[in-house]
């Protein structure tokens, strides 16, 4: 691997650049914490470093589009760097890259993978003109219908516009084998929120 250059800070990780075998790399390092005692902070930096590994070999042999990982460490992942824009970042996303948005995690969610925050910040317009969901650090491997419609509603809240979640449910239900469950526990999460929100 080249030299590494700064890329990104999360709240696990530190994220930097290089190149991987000629290709250009990111590496993504949890941040040791030292408020955990360090065996404990130790094995869960182990286990979300290999789960997030497995989520990103599972979602590329279904066929859905995200970075390639080129290597596993205990603490550390080296994945290709890809080229394009964040949804979040472009003036405006159009009704197929939100359609897309919804096969793409109708897919994840066919491979037990919930993503933990797919929003249109963790979605990527690639210069190849595909998407590309990224940043499984808060993946969970689950079929359950809650978390499936957390996802969901995360996506809906941050485009805020109802043709493009229409044009997002769409494309969840041309890959998702249960869709209208799916959408049925996303209607009951929020009637619960706006119920909480009212008896406060």
């Amino acid at each position: 691997m080249k030299k590494e250059k700064f890329f990104a800070n999360g709240a696990e990780a530190s994220v930097y650049e290089t190149e991987w075998n000629g290709k250009r790399a990111l590496v993504k390092r949890r941040i040791e914490k030292k408020y955990r005692a360090p065996a404990l902070d130790a094995t869960l930096r182990k286990r979300r470093t290999r789960k997030e590994a497995k989520a990103l070999r599972s979602t590329r042999q279904n066929g859905v589009a995200c970075p390639e990982l080129f290597l596993e460490g205990e603490f550390e992942l080296v994945m290709q760097k890809l080229e394009g824009t964040l949804l979040s970042r472009k003036q405006g996303i159009d009704g197929s890259e939100a359609f897309e948005a919804g096969r793409i995690l109708a897919g994840l969610h066919k491979s037990g993978i919930v993503h933990g925050d797919f929003s249109t910040s963790n979605l990527l317009a690639g210069r190849d003109g595909k998407v590309y969901v990224i940043d499984f650090g808060l993946c969970e491997m689950t079929n359950g219908l809650e978390q499936q419609a957390d996802d969901v509603i995360v996506f809906e809240k941050s485009v805020s516009d109802c043709k493009l979640a229409q044009e997002f449910r769409r494309g969840y239900k041309a890959g998702a084998g249960q869709a209208e469950k799916v959408f049925d526990r996303t209607k009951k999460i929020l009637l619960r929120a706006r119920y909480s929100a009212a008896t406060q």
